[in-house]
């Protein structure tokens, strides 16, 4: 519902109305460029699950603090350049060390075994590889996971899932950056 302001009320509202557009077109003008932010897909990969029954209703306070929210349950989404149907998961595994809460993820569509990394925090599959792992990953660390497919073993980067290193050895399991290998896992002669 609108109401008819007197003449001078309606013209001192628009004056006031173009003289914030002004002061905003200004502020915006004399901002330093920033860097784009990064496109997020309008359909999650992974819709947020629900519970089978409703929740309880909160009754109670724990200490003094203000009352906290309950967790809502929230979508995956795919990160740039990931494509793909969801994952059959076989494997979940936490990426230790400082910086966001990341999981690593290792299940399978149609007989393809697939790992990616899911950002916990922002929600955000950040990198999926279908090339590399036969078989779960054997070892993750703060830099890098560390695959086999029963002939080689393979690193890849945390940062973007790109090969890092890759040596002709089954690892059949790690802890921390120590490896249990079966066969050599030497490094290449030097070239001549």
């Amino acid at each position: 519902m609108t109401r008819d302001l007197p003449g001078s009320s309606r013209r001192g509202a628009r004056a006031a109305l173009a003289g914030a557009i002004a002061v905003a077109v200004g502020a915006l003008a004399g901002c330093p460029a920033t860097e784009p932010m990064p496109s997020i897909p309008a359909v999650p990969l992974y819709a947020a699950s629900t519970a089978a029954w409703p929740p309880a209703p909160i009754t109670g306070e724990i200490g003094r603090g203000a009352l906290i929210a309950a967790p809502m349950p929230a979508p995956i989404m795919a990160g740039k350049g990931v494509r793909g149907p969801i994952l059959s998961i076989r494997a979940l595994a936490t990426v230790p060390g400082p910086g966001p809460a990341r999981a690593l993820v290792s299940g399978t569509f149609g007989d393809h075994l697939v790992i990616e990394l899911v950002d916990v925090d922002d929600g955000i599959i950040r990198w999926r590889d279908a090339a590399h792992c036969s078989t779960p990953p054997v070892l993750v660390t703060a830099t890098e996971v560390v695959c086999t497919d029963g002939r080689f073993t393979t690193g890849l980067s945390l940062e973007d899932g790109a090969e890092l290193w890759r040596k002709p050895a089954e690892v059949t399991g790690g802890q921390g950056t120590l490896l249990v290998a079966l066969g050599a896992m030497a490094a290449p002669p030097p070239p001549p």
